[in-house]
């Protein structure tokens, strides 16, 4: 693969804006501002395949419409007396970097480039928080490869990029739909009155879950740490995601709350809590006009599982309904929520455990198993486990993903709490749980 050129593009949206940042984009840079400059990992690559017929000058074209449509995109950002504000410019230049493939794998080879892409971190006071670039085969154009901060956009917007890129392909510069809200108008509204009411009662939800919660989870810290200390494996598992459905069809509940309860009792197992507190994430569109909009909205919100039920079935619906309620109240500004848990904190002398989540992203990260799903009609039935990724700087316990489409979950862990082995093994019992609760309603 070899670097043939440069590209300018220039996204030219309705306004050039100035306002406070969302809480969305707030708790993401406190997160990138937390692992930073060891923060590229929470880049996101994304390939679209451009469809044959469609010549250079086209793709760019749209990669510029898209880019203008939604202001994330090229939004910086800047701290002002401890607040976090987003600015942005009317037009903006932006370099889209051609890059030419001679290999057969243009998919594999895609990947690959935006996985290097993906390999530098951005520095948000001062970068635009978007790379692009464009893959030629034959001097054709073969494939899209963006590469944006996580602060562009949460789980559920970066699951509409690629579709957004393929509808302007076919529709110019009408496939942006029409105009959406954009965050100057989210950040608005949780300014308002009506956000401050919002905001309140979040933290009176997250004071009753966090007194609650333990100083430490069971077992946190009393391993030596491995080299690197943060290891994260990842299990494609179709027959645990087949028992999955067959649980949430069961219950009229969705996959993910199924994969919630399984994770949770399989922590009620290593830790011996009856009563399994982690994070979880709330995507915060409630209101019908966030719901186009790509941005980051969602954060983290807590609950408290109890494993104590007889079956799998009933505590199933149980976390049912505490996620329900949890999603709630998901939306909070986050300075507040640090302040809410080191006052905890300081109440009953000790620290709070907050470092357990599970997270369900929407898009599969690419290049995990070699062969993809949507590329293996054959819809292989056993179950493959890999390491995804080994780092020494990480700011978790234990954190899982799950990517339902995939038949995929991933548990990342910190060895002082997990052994590799350990790891590794409570992906198999997370299967094991899913398996055994399936053939038990038969």
């Amino acid at each position: 693969m070899e670097t043939v050129g440069i590209r300018q593009i220039v996204a030219t949206g309705e306004r050039s804006g100035d306002a406070p940042a969302t809480w969305g984009q707030r708790y993401m840079w406190d997160i990138v501002q937390a692992l930073a400059p060891a923060d590229e990992h929470l880049n996101v690559p994304i390939v679209v395949p451009v469809p044959s017929g469609h010549t250079l000058d086209e793709v760019l074209a749209a990669i510029e419409v898209m880019i203008a449509a939604h202001e994330s995109f090229r939004t910086r950002y800047a701290v002002e007396d401890g607040r976090l504000r987003q600015w942005f410019a009317g037009s903006e230049p932006i370099p889209v970097t051609l890059y030419r493939s001679t290999e057969v794998d243009l998919r594999a080879a895609a990947s690959a480039l935006a996985k290097r892409i993906a390999g530098q971190r951005f520095a948000l006071d001062t970068d635009l928080p978007t790379r692009a670039a464009v893959l030629l085969h034959n001097d054709v154009p073969a494939a899209v490869v963006l590469v944006i901060s996580h602060i562009v956009a949460d789980g559920w917007a970066i699951s509409m990029i690629a579709p957004t890129l393929r509808r302007i392909l076919r529709e110019g510069r009408g496939g942006t739909g029409p105009a959406p809200v954009q965050l100057v108008e989210q950040a608005a509204y949780e300014q308002s009155e009506a956000g401050a009411r919002q905001n309140q009662r979040a933290l009176a939800y997250w004071r009753r879950m966090l007194e609650q919660f333990p100083a430490v989870y069971p077992g946190d810290g009393e391993r030596p740490a491995a080299a690197p200390r943060y290891w994260q494996g990842a299990l494609r598992t179709p027959r645990g995601f087949t028992a999955a459905r067959q649980l949430a069809e069961a219950a009229q509940v969705s996959v993910p709350t199924v994969l919630l309860t399984a994770f949770c009792q399989v922590l009620g197992t290593t830790t011996g809590l009856s009563q399994v507190p982690l994070i979880i994430r709330a995507s915060n569109r409630m209101r019908p006009e966030t719901t186009d909009v790509i941005g980051h909205f969602s954060e983290a919100v807590p609950i408290l599982i109890d494993v104590t039920g007889k079956n799998f079935t009933q505590v199933l619906r149980h976390a049912h309904v505490r996620a329900l309620s949890a999603y709630r109240y998901g939306h909070h500004y986050p300075p507040d929520v640090i302040d809410l848990q080191r006052a905890i904190a300081a109440e009953r002398g000790t620290d709070v455990a907050m470092r357990v989540a599970l997270n369900n992203p929407y898009v599969a990260p690419r290049g995990a198993f070699e062969v993809a799903p949507e590329h293996d009609p054959a819809g292989r039935q056993h179950s493959e486990f890999v390491w995804m990724d080994k780092r020494e700087t990480e700011a978790i316990t234990a954190y899982a993903n799950v990517w339902p489409e995939a038949h995929m979950f991933s548990i990342f862990a910190d060895t002082t709490f997990l052994d590799p082995a350990a790891i590794e093994n409570s992906h198999w019992q997370l299967e094991k749980v899913l398996v055994q609760a399936a053939a038990a309603q038969r």
